[in-house]
């Protein structure tokens, strides 16, 4: 579970400064010096990424690092808090699907501090969002397990090269499809390798 919203010091979720990664992140790939972010998408987003060439991401997100563990829909879905009242996910389903993509801009990416009404938002130091329950404020998802570091951006363009796999419950990940800036759509990878 994350720390208690009060037990979380000021100084331990630092905002991104300029080109840095998201938090003082470490590279995800040490040659580029590149973090790849993911953010898990609703069933019914991925065929609007797919055949609408949907190109946007907005919400809340994670670095690939700090998920990577979660390899499985019921472990991704129950660490990151993905179990609320209407959710449209269950740790019962059989797949997941997730977009990721190298972090262009991490001074876009925020740690989400604040709380579930004005009041609980004010007490954090930093504090400027407000989410219903089980919103936590801390900059954590609200998850079961180790804490996940998690941030909100705004409504942003995936770059090119950005890539939607799919997660099934025997931990199997395969890519479904990657998107071309240059033709502004998604190019869907076939079984056996051709796309």
């Amino acid at each position: 579970m994350p720390p208690p919203v009060g037990d979380v010091p000021h100084e331990t979720v630092p905002q991104p400064q300029g080109d840095a990664a998201p938090d003082g992140a470490g590279p995800m790939d040490a040659a580029s010096g590149t973090v790849v972010m993911q953010k898990v998408l609703r069933r019914e987003h991925v065929q609007h990424y797919l055949e609408g060439g949907y190109d946007l991401v907005a919400g809340y997100v994670h670095r690939l690092q700090d998920v990577a563990d979660l390899n499985t829909p019921a472990a991704l879905i129950r660490g990151l808090g993905l179990v609320y009242e209407g959710s449209p996910f269950s740790p019962g389903d059989e797949e997941i699907f997730v977009v990721r993509w190298p972090a262009v801009k991490p001074s876009l990416f925020r740690r989400p501090l604040g709380g579930i009404d004005e009041w609980s938002m004010g007490i954090i130091p930093g504090g400027w969002v407000i989410e219903k329950a089980p919103f936590p404020g801390s900059g954590y998802a609200p998850g079961d397990g180790p804490a996940v570091p998690e941030f909100k951006i705004e409504s942003q363009r995936l770059p090119h090269g950005a890539e939607l796999y799919r997660l099934d419950a025997g931990a199997r990940e395969s890519l479904v499809a990657s998107y071309d800036a240059d033709l502004r759509r998604w190019l869907v990878r076939l079984p056996g390798g051709r796309g």
